[in-house]
């Protein structure tokens, strides 16, 4: 599930609307998903604060649902009525209250929210790839799950000298490749399930200043690349004139297998 299905199901999700299996599909998700499960978190927080206002007016006079937006819109009810100045003067203050309510609760989370990083356009294209191959269901060029025959129907559709790794399928099982292009360059893209997830692992010719944004480390005596991305981990490492991407809702640790062998 990607976090834009995600998030078309969390007030029902929270509604206990759903039926178990999709239910079951959001919670998976939510507990693999930071930015998601903190969507929950900004929404159930919103719902306590609401209903602990709620709860501690006394006497509250009956309105119906056109009156609590023009409330929440307009601070007051909407239309007034000037024979009602007592319930009008009231039902102002509830909605005050709940404004201030929600307005202290978001606060709270943005003032506590890390400042994002700043992702640059190669970061951003991948995983926009990546998402519209998930969500618009992208069919694949060549469904194979040998790596080798893969890396040459790759070679041939993109004129890139590509080597997509042979992974043990018990960690990880390729389903084929496909060509496309990656901020208008032609890469060569091979997608991988790990558990319940896919993964892709996008080659292309890119230089060396858009690495710039993402954070540089030390793996196993090579030099990686590593960003996280409107939720995604993005993995880079460079292979001769090649770079090579990893994308995956996955964390960096269970992607590094997918890192390509190092030459030589």
């Amino acid at each position: 599930m990607t976090c834009g299905e995600a998030r078309q199901y969390i007030f029902a999700f929270l509604d206990n609307e759903l039926d178990s299996a999709l239910s079951l599909d959001v919670q998976q998700h939510i507990e693999h998903c930071p930015y998601c499960a903190r969507e929950c978190e900004i929404e159930n927080t919103v719902r306590r604060q609401l209903a602990a206002r709620l709860q501690s007016v006394d006497n509250m006079p009956a309105f119906d649902e056109s009156t609590i937006l023009g409330m929440l819109r307009y601070g007051e009810p909407a239309p007034p009525h000037a024979h009602r100045e007592s319930r009008r003067f009231w039902m102002v203050g509830a909605a005050s209250g709940i404004a201030a309510a929600i307005i202290l609760t978001l606060a709270l989370f943005v003032g506590n929210e890390p400042a994002p990083t700043e992702h640059g356009s190669l970061a951003n294209a991948l995983v926009d790839d990546f998402d519209h191959f998930v969500t618009a269901s992208k069919p694949l060029g060549i469904v194979s799950s040998d790596a080798d025959q893969v890396s040459r129907w790759l070679q041939e559709q993109t004129t890139l000298v590509v080597r997509m790794p042979a992974v043990d399928s018990s960690i990880a099982e390729l389903q084929g490749g496909r060509k496309c292009k990656i901020g208008g360059k032609p890469a060569a893209f091979a997608v991988y399930r790990v558990g319940n997830e896919l993964a892709s692992v996008v080659a292309m010719h890119e230089a060396e200043e858009s690495l710039a944004h993402l954070r540089r480390i030390e793996r196993d005596g090579h030099t990686h690349w590593v960003d996280r991305c409107r939720g995604h981990t993005v993995l880079v490492c460079r292979r001769g004139e090649l770079i090579y991407a990893v994308v995956s809702l996955l964390p960096e640790e269970s992607l590094s297998l997918l890192m390509p062998p190092a030459e030589g």
